[in-house]
């Protein structure tokens, strides 16, 4: 996929120093525990990688108003996450689909990484053509870029690409969460203070974080429940990688629907807004053996998929290094 960029020469020592890395739409600062897993695993897998990050770019800015007149980067790399969709009428998107063209013009490589794509125009998708390398959390991402005459390779969202550590006690209770849509946020609060359940935003208030301890943590308290009733697409996630039953209702594009028929082929676990008040909670909190296989093979997919794409990265920085 990428080309002539792609030699593997992972043994290659000719100067120790770190690589440096452009990072574009950093979510850091959206306060979400998702998205702060995903941040601290590209850095991760970068550091692993000999690279470091000396250039950022934060979510909901315009990156053209900070880019250095002479960057200094051997790659950049777009963090497409949710961010990507409606890109006729959405300028944010539009603009992260730009990077591509940046990096034709001044000669450095650039990957789209960890995203969506939903409802994209032409000349978005033009725009994504320049891209060295392009990676999508779901199948149906790929098959949209597809249409546009646009390669990808599937990898689950990042959060699906580590481990964590599971409740040890028995599931009990039920708990809600938040979605990014507020009328669905405050239908599931609804049913949740009907009921009594509790709500775990996955949003937060701290201001500063350096590591995912709170979202690992989030995770965790996420696996104490027998059942979590969501909105988000990173609780979806982080349900299927600590074995959480869930039941969901659609975010702002239908990549909750794209990820369940990556994992268990169907969308048996997504409900519509009417039904959030009514539907039985014994429906759910429960893994039939077909989904619990699917589950386990996915994750074990998911670990490998993300290697893979560490690794491609990984042989376009040395290739640079090298020439």
């Amino acid at each position: 996929m990428l080309g002539h960029l792609i030699s593997r020469l992972f043994g290659a020592n000719a100067n120790s120093s770190k690589f440096r890395v452009a990072l574009f739409n950093d979510t850091r600062s959206d306060r979400h525990h998702g998205c702060d897993i995903v941040i601290s695993e590209i850095e991760r897998r970068l550091t692993a990688s000999e690279a470091t990050i000396t250039w950022r770019h934060s979510v909901g800015t315009d990156w053209r108003q900070i880019f250095p007149n002479r960057p200094q980067f051997d790659i950049m790399i777009v963090n497409g996450e949710g961010t990507i969709h409606h890109s006729a009428t959405r300028q944010r998107a539009s603009l992260l689909a730009s990077v591509g063209p940046l990096s034709k013009s001044i000669g450095i490589p650039a990957f789209l990484i960890n995203a969506s794509l939903y409802e994209i125009d032409d000349r978005t998708a033009k725009h994504l053509h320049d891209f060295d390398g392009i990676w999508v959390r779901e199948s149906q991402s790929a098959k949209h870029l597809k249409s546009h005459g646009i390669d990808s390779e599937v990898v689950p969202d990042l959060t699906l690409g580590r481990k964590y550590t599971i409740a040890s006690t028995k599931r009990k209770g039920i708990v809600g969460t938040d979605s990014v849509l507020k009328n669905i946020s405050q239908v599931i609060e609804t049913r949740c203070k009907g009921e009594r359940w509790p709500l775990l935003p996955i949003l937060h208030r701290y201001k500063h974080i350096k590591n995912d301890k709170r979202a690992a943590e989030y995770a965790n308290r996420l696996s104490r429940h027998r059942l979590v009733v969501t909105g988000r697409f990173h609780v979806v996630a982080l349900c299927i990688a600590t074995h959480t039953p869930f039941v969901a209702v659609e975010s702002n594009t239908p990549k909750i629907s794209a990820l369940l028929r990556d994992v268990f082929g169907d969308t048996r676990r997504i409900i519509d807004i009417p039904v959030v008040a009514s539907f039985a909670h014994s429906d759910f909190d429960f893994w039939t053996q077909k989904e619990y296989t699917a589950i386990q093979s996915y994750l074990r997919y998911a670990e490998r998929a993300t290697a893979r794409m560490t690794d491609e990265i990984r042989s376009v920085l040395y290739s640079i290094r090298l020439s």
